[in-house]
């Protein structure tokens, strides 16, 4: 039997100012999440608003927003994987 797990990988980055005014920074992200708290090296979630959540609270870049980024979910079964795409940018 083929062993069957998904992978989800968010990458990107975040933007906005930090604890100086009027100076905006950016900071790159990638991040590895598991919904299986034995996996090693991964962040554990439920929602995809948990993801947005780990991202954005990183310490002086908490008031940042994720400008460009996306999660990479995948699916390994045997030895073949299928991935997708989602959009993680806010969109009002």
């Amino acid at each position: 039997m083929n062993k069957q797990y998904i992978t989800y990988k968010a990458i990107g980055t975040i933007k906005g100012n930090i604890w100086m005014p009027n100076i905006e920074c950016t900071k790159d992200f990638n991040i590895n999440f598991s919904k299986d708290n034995s996996l090693p090296f991964t962040t554990n979630f439920e929602t995809l608003e948990d993801i947005k959540n780990h991202i954005t609270n990183d310490g002086d870049f908490r008031s940042c927003e994720i400008s460009e980024g996306e999660l990479i979910v995948t699916l390994h079964y045997g030895n073949r994987t299928i991935s997708h795409c989602l959009d993680l940018i806010n969109k009002n």
